[in-house]
């Protein structure tokens, strides 16, 4: 008869803690290949994931228009949807190999542990603001096509092609909608 409770043997086995898989995705987040492929392949990762995409959708920032961001629900819920759509748009080009959407999702929702250093905007004068979000943008869409390359086995530059164009026609998608 197996042992249970406080006699049980430990296996190692546990769930990481949210500040194990935030330190994972920022290491992910300047382009670590062990961290990409820890967060792909460990399915106890992706509590604290949702977790930490749900709250970057709720830290503030100034936009390029000069006004503070997320202004109200409505905002929040539009960055979701495009953000999941964006997702789902480059899974609809994997090939059918790749093990599952589930470990793509977990590595694409590492990423948003960028929204950390949207509040910079407000400490970087008004008129550097306009430099500062195609600067976060072009890291966030080099770091999609680094994840997509590495998970798809593509070159960077067919990648980035993909990348671009899911990132091109998810942001129509509002302007096909106003």
């Amino acid at each position: 008869m197996g042992k249970t409770g406080a006699e049980a043997t430990r296996t190692g086995r546990r769930h990481p803690s949210p500040l194990h898989t935030a330190a994972l995705s920022f290491r992910l987040i300047f382009f670590s290949e062990k961290a990409l492929y820890a967060v792909f392949l460990n399915n106890a990762h992706m509590f604290n994931l949702v977790c930490m995409f749900i709250v970057s959708l709720f830290i503030p920032y100034i936009g390029m228009d000069g006004k503070i961001s997320p202004e109200n629900a409505g905002n929040i819920l539009e960055g979701l949807v495009l953000t999941m759509f964006f997702y789902g748009g480059l899974f609809l080009y994997m090939p059918k190999t790749v093990p599952v959407f589930l470990g793509f999702l977990r590595v694409m929702m590492a990423f948003e542990i960028m929204a950390v250093f949207l509040p910079l905007t407000f400490l970087v004068p008004s008129e550097y603001v306009k430099y500062f979000h195609p600067l976060y943008f072009a890291w966030y869409l080099s770091l999609v096509t680094y994840a997509y390359s590495r998970i798809r086995g593509y070159g960077y530059f067919r990648s980035g092609i993909v990348v671009v164009a899911v990132f091109l026609f998810i942001s129509l998608i509002p302007a096909l909608f106003s």
